[in-house]
Order: structure tokens, then sequence, then C-alpha cells
């Protein structure tokens, strides 16, 4: 069996599970033993075939106790947030994240408690150092990209 058809194979295996549940938590070395493949051919699955831009969040902690966790969402305001996002820079201050937000909110596209939590989260006494306006960016576009998604319960 060559590896696109056992890669397909695990993502059907994985797909099928998650629609049973919106959210699987999985041990990497059980599905390699049932695959009879190697734990990294179920990463690399996982990192081609389910990220947050097909609609996926994955989230992986490794060790004995390991375990992977992929959660199905679904997709909204796509067009709005893609704008957003392609106009971050590498660095961005406090007060231009703000009037961001403040869009969002006038759109409807996050409540006023979600914005001021998140505004909270990056303002400058929380993000302090040289690195500060990087971070922030980074964050931003982070939750932004979480914002391209609703959550399926």
């Amino acid at each position: 069996m060559g590896k696109n058809n056992l890669s397909d194979e695990i993502e059907f295996f994985i797909k099928n599970s998650l629609q049973k549940n919106n959210q699987i938590e999985l041990k990497r070395h059980e599905i390699a033993d049932k695959f009879n493949c190697v734990p990294s051919q179920i990463n690399y699955v996982i990192k081609t075939r389910f990220t947050i831009a097909k609609g996926y969040l994955v989230e992986s902690k490794r060790g004995g106790g390991g375990y992977i966790r992929i959660k199905k969402v679904g997709q909204c305001n796509i067009e709005q947030v893609e704008q957003l996002l392609i106009q971050i820079p590498n660095e961005v201050s406090f007060e231009e994240v703000k009037k961001m937000v403040q869009y969002l909110h006038e759109i409807k596209l996050v409540s006023y408690h979600e914005g001021k939590m998140f505004l909270g989260l990056i303002e400058p006494a929380i993000l302090s150092g040289d690195n500060e306006k990087y971070l922030r960016a980074k964050l931003t576009r982070r939750w932004l990209e979480f914002l391209r998604y609703d959550w399926e319960e």
C-alpha cells in the first residue's frame, strides 16, 4: 500500500470519527498501531489535512499521556476577516488593533465583551518589551483566524 493510500485511509478514519462527534481525541501510537505505520505518518496526515484553513482545530500534547484533539469548526464571515488578516503588518500598535476590534463589533462579528477580553490580553501593560508590537500582531492574526469559524457544539 502506497503512502498516499495510507494517508487517505487515515484521513478517512479520522473524518469518519468526526461525523459521530465534532471533537475527537486520539492517541498517536494507537492510530499508528491500527494502520501499522509509524507515528510520524499520523503527524503528516494531521498537519496536511486537518488545518484551520480546512475547518479543523488541532491541539496536540506529546509524551506518554499525549493526545491529539481535533475539532471540526464551521466557516462564517470569511471575506471580512480575510481582508483584515491581509492588512495586519508584522508589527501593530494597541490603538490600531483597538480600532479594528471596534469595527468588528460594529459589523456584529464580535460582541462588546469578546472585544474587551481580547484587548485586555494584548494591551501594553501585558505585552511589554522589545517584541510588544510583533507579538501583538501575531496574536491578532491568530485571533482573526479563529473568528473565521463558528464553533459547532
